[in-house]
């Protein structure tokens, strides 16, 4: 299919909340000598909820938050109606690093979901889902904030050609670098491409840092990802999670897509490993990276790739794996992390020691087949 395909801009219907009452701030999680320096100005105090739809299967809207911690009793003691008629109180429900909230919906999609505290009130639209656009198409999912359009470009091209990729949903976190009409433009421009939709998720990402304080104070990443399950991809056929500096590989002759479906439990985990490329001027590129470090990198997380009407169908997904941190990798997959593709928000990957890297004959041949002398 010729570059342009189906195009969704979505605005998430949230809502944050203002004033300077104490209740209206969300708790802090875990010791304060375990929270990284940038804690406070990247933890989310005001998000109350994400987004807002209607689940036409199950008769309900859903209401999707960060995690509620002591939001729970603001919930609890808030009136909240559709579409002007009191709709109870809602169940809550549990998500990894989020909550859910579901409303009773039986005679059809509201428009409205509103809702009054003593200390806020407020009502925004009630969202449809668009599991109909990416229906049995082989997509690719990331969250984006200021990744460089070029790196977005290639990533795309990448997978359409090595893996027959044909639609992708991108999460953005509030970009600054480029207007939103830029990305768009970005997305549709790459030929093979069938669907894509473009998410603003402009709320707070979480701490960086290690340890379990700061990886629970994410509650962003881990909440769009079934967020994107429940509103979009459900009905794909295949689902790859990977960010924009990560490429997927095959050791083998079937497609990552091809390999999920056809897999046991329609479900692929893979280890990856950090790719280098030596200093240049410009900017750098996925096809600079050609090289290992034969002394060994730091860790790389491991990536997934479902099916999401197979056998773990209804499975939460999350941000590195479906069912168990033990879920076994594919001997047949693997993906490069891109140590130059990145603004280093979070740490500086600019290292490159010559003594210790070696060409990669698979990931060389890889950056040739796809991006050629181009780059």
């Amino acid at each position: 299919m010729s570059a342009g395909g189906q195009h969704l801009d979505l605005t998430l219907s949230s809502h944050v909340l203002e004033g300077e009452h104490p209740s209206l701030m969300r708790d802090r999680i875990g010791p304060w000598e375990e929270r990284d320096a940038n804690y406070d100005n990247r933890y989310d105090y005001r998000t109350l909820f994400y987004d807002c739809y209607y689940d036409a299967d199950a008769g309900e809207v859903v209401v999707v938050c960060p995690s509620l911690l002591n939001f729970t009793r603001l919930i609890e003691d808030a009136a909240f109606s559709l579409d002007g008629t009191p709709a109870g109180r809602p169940l809550i429900g549990a998500l990894s690093r989020g909550n859910t909230l579901r409303f009773g919906a039986p005679a059809g999609a509201p428009a409205v979901l509103g809702f009054s505290h003593p200390l806020f009130e407020g009502e925004v639209p009630v969202s449809q889902t668009h599991l109909d656009l990416f229906a049995g198409k082989n997509a690719v999912y990331a969250i984006s904030k200021d990744n460089k359009l070029e790196w977005i470009s290639d990533w795309m091209r990448y997978y359409v050609q090595e893996h027959g990729a044909n639609a992708f949903v991108i999460y953005d976190n509030h970009s600054t670098a480029y207007p939103m009409e830029a990305l768009h433009e970005v997305m549709q421009s790459v030929e093979g491409v069938e669907a894509t939709a473009l998410v603003r998720a402009w709320f707070p990402f979480g701490p960086g840092g290690a340890g379990n304080t700061n990886f629970n104070s994410k509650f962003l990443h881990m909440t769009m990802v079934e967020l994107g399950r429940r509103r979009l991809l459900n009905q794909a056929r295949a689902v790859l999670n990977v960010d924009i500096d990560e490429l997927v590989y095959t050791r083998g002759s079937a497609n990552i897509f091809d390999a999920t479906v056809a897999s046991e439990k329609g479900y692929i985990r893979m280890d990856g490993d950090w790719v280098y490329a030596p200093p240049k001027d410009g900017l750098m590129r996925h096809a600079d990276h050609r090289y290992l470090n034969s002394a060994g990198g730091p860790k790389v997380n491991r990536k997934y790739c479902v099916a999401p009407q197979g056998p773990l169908k209804g499975k939460p997904w999350l941000t590195h794996r479906i069912i168990s941190r033990k879920d076994p990798t594919d001997p047949d997959f693997g993906f490069w992390h891109f140590r130059r593709v990145t603004n280093s928000w979070d740490y500086n990957r600019e290292e490159f020691d010559a003594e210790v890297m070696r060409e990669d004959p698979r990931l060389a041949a890889a950056m040739g087949r796809v991006f050629g002398q181009e780059v």
